[in-house]
């Protein structure tokens, strides 16, 4: 079963090797990994350690990249999996989750979902066949 998963903007540092830390976002998180986007590129199953605060508490995990997808040539988004979270991590992410449960993201919340029936009616659009225009009942 998939883990709890919301919809949060959390100012993140991401740093991995030698390499300078770099800013990130977190565009969503649970308890096993995260959505995020930033500017130092990554390759898949790189090790990275992510560094933020929730309510000035400060939350270190150390993750795995598990996606990434070059937007453009300044951005990358990636989805990380959390490598062995202690157990007063999950519980801080865990509680963070919770009281976000308001901006939850739901499986099915990718597809709209589709009126009732009795909320829908058929539309006729008329075409001028002169100008290829719509024809407004009114006009």
């Amino acid at each position: 079963m998939r883990a709890k998963r919301i919809v949060k903007s959390i100012d993140a540092t991401v740093a991995t090797g030698k390499r300078a830390p770099a800013k990130f976002t977190i565009e969503n998180i649970s308890v096993t990994g995260a959505k995020m986007q930033g500017p130092l590129t990554l390759k898949l199953k790189e090790r990275v350690s992510i560094v933020f605060f929730d309510d000035k508490e400060r939350i270190e995990v150390q993750a795995d990249v598990v996606r990434v997808d070059t937007a453009d040539l300044l951005t990358d988004e990636i989805a990380v999996a959390f490598v062995e979270p202690s157990a007063e991590v999950t519980a801080k992410i865990a509680a963070m989750v919770d009281k976000a449960v308001d901006k939850e993201i739901d499986d099915d919340s990718a597809q709209p979902a589709l009126p009732d029936e009795e909320d829908t009616a058929d539309v006729v659009i008329q075409i001028d066949p002169l100008t290829g225009e719509p024809v407004r009942p009114d006009d």
